[in-house]
């Protein structure tokens, strides 16, 4: 294949049955890990996997097999620590994170980073932990943007040490890390002191900002690096919606009122009650509007054309105002709770008709 991979298919069926039975899984984007739910323990699997480039051809299928061990778990205890927080993970509304600087006459600058106690919920999983700090130095003037995370293998949760990376892949490339939020830190000016930060969960004060974003912690396809979090998401990126790429023209955090859309097969998007979503009808509705009139038809990637049968009220959260260059009707990317499933969502609050 030419073109650049943008995601892949797998199919699987046990070993045994007819030729034909094949089980077609959501597609999965390049640079995410495949994990196969659903298997049953002792059964032997042929699974076959091929590419899916940007301009829809598909490579051949590649062939493996694999017999589920008799002893192994099911359900999220089955998937890496990491794989479970980055699938429809989201910390209480409560948790907060937040720091003090200060910049003396001479010498290095300082903060204190410090996350409150807080509770991530993990599909029924809820996992409780500690409030944490660590003490940063820097350079008076200077900002700097720290990825924040616990290890918690056995996700027990507790009292952890509040580990900081400089990068998001560091913040992810270990089993059982958890990720906190990312945090930027300004140093103030030499002789001064600055505070920082905020919630990371819903929050339940005035309704803030009327910003059209994803979730910070949403999934979204860029062109180069795969599925990222929207937090990731920086200027001169490309992203993935149902029109093709569109590129990233701004990209900053931003607190927002904020919903959850959910469709019938419990798939859904946290974002922004002003996101302009696409519909079947080819219309941009309002996110907290898509349910007013009854359930809405989206065509999601991953799970086809289905039904948004509920708007869940998060309260405030921090979201990521992201403008895309293009035609206006074509500025649409994908982004979703889930990697695997994804609503075409609008850059832009001011749709024309809504």
């Amino acid at each position: 294949m030419t073109a650049p991979t943008v995601s892949y298919e797998v199919r699987h069926r046990i070993i045994g049955t007819d030729p034909t039975d094949w089980v077609l899984l959501p597609l999965y984007p390049a640079g995410q890990d495949i994990a196969i739910d659903g298997m049953t323990r002792g059964l032997q699997y042929q699974i076959q996997i091929r590419a899916i480039a940007g301009n829809g051809k598909k490579s051949a299928w590649v062939d493996l097999s694999k017999t589920v061990a008799a002893t192994a778990r099911e359900g999220a205890a089955a998937l890496p620590t990491s794989a479970v927080a980055n699938q429809a993970s989201m910390w209480s509304l409560a948790t907060t994170v937040t720091y003090n600087a200060t910049s003396p006459a001479t010498g290095d600058s300082s903060a204190t980073i410090s996350v409150s106690a807080g509770t991530l919920v993990i599909a029924s999983k809820t996992i409780s932990y500690a409030a944490s700090s660590a003490t940063v130095t820097g350079t008076a003037g200077q900002s700097v943007t720290y990825y924040l995370y616990y290890d918690d293998p056995q996700l027990v949760g507790g009292s952890r040490v509040l580990g900081l990376a400089s990068n998001i892949v560091d913040s992810a490339n270990v089993d059982g890390r958890i990720a906190v939020a990312p945090l930027t830190v300004k140093f103030p000016a030499a002789g001064s002191s600055g505070t920082g930060g905020g919630s990371i969960g819903g929050g339940g004060g005035s309704g803030g900002a009327g910003n059209p974003c994803p979730w910070i912690y949403a999934w979204v396809i860029e062109r180069k690096r795969g599925a990222i979090q929207a937090f990731d998401v920086r200027v001169g990126d490309w992203l993935l919606g149902p029109h093709g790429w569109v590129e990233v023209t701004y990209s900053e955090r931003k607190r927002a009122r904020g919903v959850r859309i959910v469709n019938v097969r419990g798939h859904g998007l946290s974002c922004s009650d002003s996101a302009p979503i696409l519909t079947t009808a080819e219309a941009f509705v309002l996110s907290r509007d898509l349910c007013a009139g009854g359930p809405t038809a989206v065509d999601v990637s991953g799970d086809g054309v289905t039904l948004i049968d509920a708007v869940q009220d998060l309260g405030e959260i921090w979201v990521q105002h992201i403008i895309c260059a293009g035609a206006w009707a074509d500025r649409v990317f994908y982004a979703g709770d889930d990697a695997r499933y994804l609503y075409p969502h609008h850059n832009a609050k001011a749709a024309p008709g809504i």
